[in-house]
């Protein structure tokens, strides 16, 4: 284990740059203490494996609702729930963000002030999957069921149960955004510590030593702890952000507000788009839906009752950027209101949240991402020359590519975040220009429904090359500043 002091909050920074995506971090209040899970820290709370399966059991804990797509069994996310708010249990808290790391080692605390903090940079490339065996076995002995033959008769004969159970794992952070509101806004996963084995029978705990997953212990002098504070605050980094937010969901009155909207007659009816942020990431789904089946219904008599309308909702600008909506919506009159859910949408916000990249990879990636859809978006120019006289064989050239487009896109919508503003602005325009040519191939395409005339059709594609080129230079206009 290396062993790093830092000088200042930049140097900090600066070298866990390089870290970030591929380990976890853990931050520690007092650099003398080691890794070890809090069920040996709060010994007045827990003493035994039957006492850790009763407090299991008793705890409330429900992961309906917000944690509908929680990939680990229920004991482990009931037992995540606990650790998060304050419980004593088998786990050590990790986070994918540094600078969450850095806000517990340095916390305020007048016990502690006066002590060197720590963050560990932890390899990060053992990790297993919330629904895997291993975890399944813990799940079952955390639900009650001790007997080592008992577990051992669940399982294929090669497999050693006792091993399994007396190892220390990581979780993938993917399986457990949806754990609890903190573990959501910390960016959290954990070492999940194996239990104690003795005389054939399971114990509370056993192997707590971890030396071998932690890459660098980085010591945060005493004396930089309220610097770093300060820092971090102004990142947002602060203790109403990660602490004081209800234990379980609290559905805010949902509304929302038109950010972008545009309509054109085409034939004998009206074409309208809308993007509309709404107004809470905590929303009741069914109050959503009555509030889109008004807004299309004002739509309809504005319009007419043959208008089209396509609508997207978003929360903020950063699920805008990464073309991560909670819902679209396709409205006609015969069909009426068609609402089709994104049900990745938490899931993939609470990514692109917590997963910070390192800078170099966002650019690489975003360049390499940009490029691909780039040279699909010259492709659809040079057959428009080409076919400029068969509209319709154009179409259809068009339509054969819109797979590709669509892959292309979500290469780019999948490009993580970084701490580097000028970097999570290039990744914004790679989305802008991915969304531009998205929204051409679609005019192209639903042109096949309309009564065209081959001078707006042209028009049209004319006005969509332009925001496609203005959007691909401001694409490059960023890029060759990084």
């Amino acid at each position: 284990m290396k062993v790093k002091a830092i000088n200042s909050f930049e140097e900090y920074t600066q070298y866990t740059e390089k870290h970030k995506k591929n380990f976890f971090f853990r931050g520690q209040i007092n650099a003398e203490w080691n890794i070890e899970p809090s069920i040996l820290r709060k010994t007045e709370n827990i003493k035994s494996l039957s006492e850790e399966q009763k407090a299991i059991s008793e705890c409330v804990y429900n992961s309906s609702n917000e944690n509908s797509y929680l990939s680990i069994p229920k004991p482990l996310a009931t037992l995540f729930y606990i650790q998060h708010y304050g419980g004593g249990t088998r786990i050590c808290d990790l986070t994918t963000r540094p600078f969450v790391a850095l806000f517990f080692a340095t916390e305020e605390n007048e016990e502690h002030n006066n002590k060197d903090g720590a963050v560990y940079i932890i390899d990060g490339k053992n990790t297993i999957s919330g629904d895997s065996d291993e975890i399944k076995l813990f799940a079952k002995v955390l639900d009650g069921t001790c007997d080592i033959s008992t577990l051992q008769s669940d399982v294929n004969n090669f497999v050693n149960v006792e091993n399994i159970l007396t190892q220390n794992y990581i979780i993938n952070p993917k399986d457990m955004f949806f754990n609890n509101m903190r573990s959501i806004y910390q960016g959290g996963t954990g070492i999940v510590f194996g239990f104690g084995y003795e005389n054939g029978n399971l114990k509370l705990t056993g192997d707590t030593d971890v030396i071998d997953l932690i890459r660098t212990k980085i010591i945060i002098p005493k004396q930089l702890k309220t610097e770093i504070r300060a820092k971090l605050k102004e990142n947002g980094y602060t203790k109403e952000r990660l602490y004081d937010f209800p234990k379980t969901p609290v559905y805010d009155d949902v509304s929302f507000q038109e950010e972008e909207f545009s309509d054109r007659r085409m034939g004998n009816f009206y074409w309208v788009e809308g993007c509309y942020c709404i107004s809470t990431n905590s929303f009741d789904k069914n109050k959503l839906k009555t509030k889109i089946n008004n807004l299309c219904k004002n739509l309809s008599n504005k319009y007419g009752n043959n208008v089209r309308i396509n609508a997207f909702f978003y929360c903020d600008e950063t699920d805008k950027n990464h073309a991560n909506y909670i819902c679209k919506v396709n409205w006609k009159e015969k069909h009426g209101n068609k609402t089709i859910w994104n049900d990745n949408y938490r899931l993939k916000r609470n990514i692109y949240m917590n997963e910070e990249w390192p800078k170099h990879e966002c650019i690489s990636d975003a360049n390499i991402a940009v490029n691909d859809m780039y040279e699909l978006y010259n492709k659809i120019k040079i057959n428009a020359t080409k076919l400029s006289n068969k509209i319709e064989n154009f179409i259809e050239c068009v339509k054969s590519m819109r797979q590709k487009i669509i892959e292309a896109d979500h290469k780019i919508a999948n490009i993580g975040s970084s701490n580097d503003t000028a970097t999570n602005n290039l990744v914004e325009k790679a989305n802008a220009f991915a969304s531009e040519v998205k929204s051409l191939v679609d005019d192209i395409i639903n042109q096949l429904n309309f009564n065209k005339s081959d001078g707006a059709f042209w028009c049209l594609i004319k006005n969509d090359f332009k925001r496609c080129e203005n959007s691909y230079s401001d694409f490059i206009s960023v890029i060759l500043f990084l």
